[in-house]
């Protein structure tokens, strides 16, 4: 009987957390789409990570996070942050284009951005398409 109560209560303060992660989340992670709109790239960063760290299976504010670094030219951490949001969404196709655009900008191999371009237009990414027109003709 007290396994049953002790596993209830568990299971219980397990829930409240999870909710308490998603109400701590959203709000952080909007006031980071906001400043990122406005682009106050280092306030916006600020948010996401504070989003992150609410929540670390928030694939969107990786990504956030990531189109930050994008901007302002830290494609290491772009590329890094885009591979934890595909970690945790693998059809996360605007990702995929994120990821891509830095390995673009960072001089990588066409191979390697190409195949970003392909995973995003193939996870539903339209603007990958472009992308893939212009830079990956040796890949088709």
């Amino acid at each position: 009987m007290k396994r049953i109560i002790l596993l209830s209560i568990v299971l219980i303060l397990t829930g409240i957390s999870a909710i308490s992660r998603a109400q701590s989340y959203r709000p952080l992670y909007n006031q980071g789409t906001a400043f990122f709109a406005v682009q106050q790239y280092d306030s916006a960063m600020v948010r996401f990570s504070a989003a992150i760290k609410a929540d670390r299976r928030q694939a969107p504010a990786y990504l956030g996070r990531a189109k930050c670094y994008l901007e302002l030219k830290r494609y290491d951490n772009a590329i890094v942050d885009c591979s934890l949001s595909l970690s945790i969404n693998p059809n996360y196709g605007e990702a995929y284009y994120i990821r891509g655009m830095a390995r673009k900008a960072k001089g990588s191999q066409p191979s390697n951005f190409c195949d970003d371009f392909f995973k995003a237009k193939q996870n539903g990414y339209k603007v990958a398409k472009q992308m893939i027109k212009d830079f990956c003709k040796e890949q088709l």
